[in-house]
This record gives structure tokens, C-alpha cells and sequence, in this order.
């Protein structure tokens, strides 16, 4: 859900930025492989890497694991620093991103990282509040169902 609702505003923020790709700008640069044409601030890649990555490792090897194994959790931190930097450096060289769009996007990223592993407990706690078989719950589904609704309107006006 959190990663579903990181690509939204991802979404959203790429509407309302209208940051250009390198390959756009300058005739110059020629792309190398598949590049999207969408616009590029900020990027999914680097929020798949700094964001959906650390979130799996830190939920399923930390928050929720029976037995936490530190030297593989602080190997796993390792080596996605290491792909987000190296993603970084990549994708600036062969001209699919803008070196600051990619410091952009993992800034996003962390600072979302951040808002998620703080509101994992009350959106657990919620979405237990939401059961369907509770009777209770009605107001809550509603709210749901509203706000949902409410997101699909914003999207479709933001396009």
C-alpha cells in the first residue's frame, strides 16, 4: 500500500514539476537502452531502489523476523546504497537523467522511507480498524472509499 501510494505522488509531482530529460534538451545526448518519456523528476528508479528495497529488508529481515540476522540486514543497507549510487552515476552518464533529478528523487525517496516505517503502526492498527466482518467499521470503510475517490479525482484533474 505505502509503495502504491509512493508511486502516486511520484506521479502527481512529475505532473506539476515538468523537469525534462537530458535526450530532450540537448540533441547532443544520445540515450543509451530504454529510456521512458515521461518526465524525470523525480525518477522510479531510483524511489524502486532507496524506497521499496529498504522498506522489504527493513520490514521482513527487522521489524517482523523472529530471528534478526544485524550482519545481513547492515549487508543488504550495504549493497542498496551501493546500487542507489550507482544507479545515480549511471543513469547521469548516459544521459537518460539529470544528476540532480536523481539526488532529487533520492531525497524523495528516504524522506518517504522515513514517513512510512513512523506510520506503519497506526496504518496497521487502521486497517485492522477496517475489517470487513467488523460492524463497527462501516465509518471507516467509507472514509476509505471517499478518499480513494478523492485521489482518483486528483489524478484525473492533474492529467
Amino acid at each position: 500500500m505505502f509503495y502504491c501510494f509512493g508511486l502516486y505522488c511520484i506521479s502527481i509531482i512529475k505532473c506539476f514539476y515538468n523537469s525534462p530529460l537530458p535526450f530532450w534538451v540537448d540533441p547532443d545526448i544520445i540515450p543509451i537502452g530504454h529510456c521512458e518519456l515521461s518526465y524525470g523528476n523525480p525518477t522510479v528508479t531510483q524511489y524502486n531502489i532507496v524506497f521499496f528495497l529498504t522498506y522489504n529488508v527493513y520490514m521482513y529481515l527487522s521489524k517482523y523476523s523472529a530471528n534478526q540476522n544485524t550482519l545481513l540486514v547492515y549487508f543488504l543497507y550495504f549493497l542498496i546504497i551501493c546500487c542507489s549510487l550507482l544507479m545515480t552515476f549511471v543513469s547521469a552518464a548516459s544521459g537518460r537523467t539529470y544528476f540532480n533529478q536523481t539526488l532529487i528523487s533520492v531525497f524523495f525517496s528516504f524522506s518517504y522511507l522515513v514517513m512510512a516505517i513512523l506510520l506503519d503502526d497506526i496504518v496497521l492498527i487502521l486497517s485492522e480498524n477496517i475489517g470487513f466482518i467488523v460492524r463497527q467499521s462501516r465509518k471507516y470503510k467509507f472514509l476509505l472509499l471517499f478518499f480513494c475517490i478523492g485521489m482518483l479525482a486528483i489524478s484525473i484533474g492533474a492529467n
